[in-house]
């Protein structure tokens, strides 16, 4: 062999030509990219298009009316709203592969804030019935195999049990006491109206959130200095 000989490439373990550090350095953007894009999907996407704000105002004057007429009322505003998300749920994760059952994952979101009027023990029975319905539902929606199946019946819960239990919470905090469901209710529109006032204009994923409770932590504040009932003041802040 003369001196003139070339030196073999290095090769990887496959057999391959071993990539070059530019090749490296993409590799390696393009897994960040991916890492973003998945931590992404799990963060909150801010509708900007419409009137927003004024909606927002709406709700809330839809809201204090509603706690003037008691529970009833409280059912009715809140049933219409889990229905309506219970529905889009369903649309969301049908666009991803999932099968959930749009009767259960809509009349049983609804089912469980009408339960809560009656007290948690309703409620509770409205959340394993509609858990069942799921069951029954998923055999329906997807053919035979038993991880379709449970994964069916699982994306149906979703959709209704969760949004179902968030409606039936003021309605229960409510029944406790008429300023624990106010307070509550005033806790989560703080929380959205700072989370969504700053986040939609962020260029990242914390300032919403982290604005959101700093509301929350101004209208705490307020509650502490009135003693709003039925809380003692030390409560106010662990509630918060």
């Amino acid at each position: 062999m003369t001196t003139a000989a070339r030196k073999a490439p290095e090769t990887t373990g496959g057999g391959g030509r071993r990539p070059s550090r530019r090749q490296r350095g993409k590799r390696k953007r393009l897994e960040k990219a991916r890492h973003r894009r998945a931590a992404a999907r799990y963060a909150i996407v801010y509708d900007i298009q419409g009137p927003k704000v004024r909606l927002g105002l709406l709700w809330f004057l839809l809201l204090l009316g509603a706690l003037v007429y008691g529970t009833p009322a409280l059912a009715v505003v809140y049933g219409v709203a889990a229905t309506l998300a219970g529905y889009q749920l369903f649309r969301a994760w049908t666009e991803v592969g999932d099968h959930p059952n749009p009767l259960v994952a809509t009349i049983g979101a609804a089912a469980i804030p009408a339960a809560a009027v009656a007290g948690p023990a309703p409620a509770g029975v409205a959340v394993l019935t509609t858990t069942v319905l799921a069951l029954f539902g998923a055999t329906t929606t997807v053919g035979t195999g038993l991880t379709s199946f449970v994964a069916a019946a699982g994306a149906t819960v979703r959709c209704a049990v969760f949004v179902g239990l968030a409606a039936a919470s003021p309605i229960l905090a409510y029944e406790v006491h008429p300023g624990a469901g106010a307070l509550l209710l005033l806790f989560a529109c703080a929380y959205d109206m700072g989370d969504y006032l700053v986040g939609s204009g962020s260029a990242n994923h914390f300032e919403g959130p982290i604005a959101g409770a700093a509301a929350i932590g101004v209208f705490a504040f307020g509650a502490w200095v009135a003693a709003l009932p039925p809380f003692e003041q030390e409560a106010i802040p662990a509630l918060a």
